[in-house]
């Protein structure tokens, strides 16, 4: 499966960088989450007219979309597949990040490095990534979201709690299952952070 680098239209997230994400991905496998194994990584944008990866196809099924499961679950399989969900997200939220790890080094994750607690990604999040985000994008700093920022800011919740990884968007749309063994997750996709 080859995911090209997409031009950004809004928000230009942290896995809209098909190198970042490549490397996250690969920590993530080495780490015995279960992704769609990452085999190849081309920088070279004049190859193809973009950038990509290449990836092993994670063959199954969704059970959904962004809003939700689109079919029935039955009884026999409803349990199966909720641990199934369950046990990836603990994988995810057990991966040892290393500083030193070569592809943490060159993730997304580093910039993230220097929260320890969940009050200091989330001071992070308000005051440095999101105001980055708009920064790189054509949506203007309104007063309104100004205000919005500055509210944040002096709301982060005190929660010394370590960080884990996280997914921005752990849902039915972005896991695969196994076709054979219905209920097990083969594939989780997409974004990864603290």
């Amino acid at each position: 499966v080859v995911r090209a680098e997409q031009p950004v239209v809004l928000l230009p997230y942290e896995g809209s960088d098909v190198t970042k994400e490549y490397h996250g991905i690969r920590l993530m496998q080495r780490e015995g989450v279960p992704v769609a194994e990452p085999l190849w990584l081309e920088t070279d944008a004049g190859r193809l007219g973009f950038r990509f990866m290449v990836s092993r196809r994670a063959v199954g099924k969704t059970y959904g979309n962004h809003f939700g499961g689109d079919e029935g679950l039955s009884k026999d399989n409803i349990g199966a597949i909720v641990d199934s969900i369950v046990s990836t997200l603990v994988a995810l939220h057990q991966v040892d990040i290393d500083p030193s790890d070569p592809d943490v080094q060159a993730s997304h994750l580093k910039d993230w490095l220097p929260c320890k607690t969940v009050t200091e990604s989330t001071r992070y999040c308000v005051t440095e990534y999101l105001p980055k985000l708009l920064r790189l994008t054509d949506v203007p700093m309104t007063p309104q979201l100004q205000r919005v920022f500055s509210w944040l800011a002096k709301n982060v919740p005190q929660v010394d709690e370590p960080v884990v990884i996280t997914h921005l968007d752990f849902g039915f749309n972005n896991l695969i299952f196994d076709g054979n063994n219905i209920g097990e997750v083969i594939a989780a996709l997409d974004a990864i952070r603290f």
